[in-house]
């Protein structure tokens, strides 16, 4: 694995480095005027190839450690890219379940929630009615 991530990064990773010195000097050499913007180019692509170049030297490696694997790593690549692959899907449904398992539980508190809002309001209803029925009865009992 460190072969492969030393080639499939270093390479690059140094030619990114070489870029900067390498345009100046052609430049001052009078043989090509480089643009600025061409020499960042540049350079950010050799990165950018030198962080592939990592990944590629970690997927590429073998996770078992009986199997030796391959100079390339191309089968070790395919193997555990569709390992990360099923993981993925895996977490994507668990994800999902969760998600459901919480609206479920969301659900249940707001029914929780409007069973206590309804028995509340009918004990306020039910201890406002005597003393809204003792106020009409008292007029009643002291007109003989």
């Amino acid at each position: 694995m460190y072969q492969r991530v030393g080639i499939f990064s270093g390479i690059p990773t140094l030619l990114a480095f070489a870029t900067i010195p390498g345009s100046y000097f052609v430049t001052e050499q009078g043989w090509i005027d480089f643009p600025s913007t061409v020499v960042l180019f540049v350079s950010v692509t050799f990165l950018g190839l030198g962080l592939l170049g990592v990944s590629y030297g970690i997927i590429s490696a073998s996770w078992d450690e009986e199997i030796p694997g391959s100079i390339l790593g191309t089968s070790e690549f395919q193997l555990n890219l569709g390992r990360i692959q099923e993981r993925r899907q895996e977490q994507k449904k668990l994800r999902k379940l969760a998600q459901e398992k919480q609206g479920e539980a969301a659900a249940k508190k707001s029914d929780k929630t409007k069973k206590s809002d309804q028995s509340q309001k009918a004990e306020a209803e039910v201890t406002s009615m005597p003393s809204a029925l003792s106020t009409e009865a008292a007029p009643e009992s002291q007109d003989p």
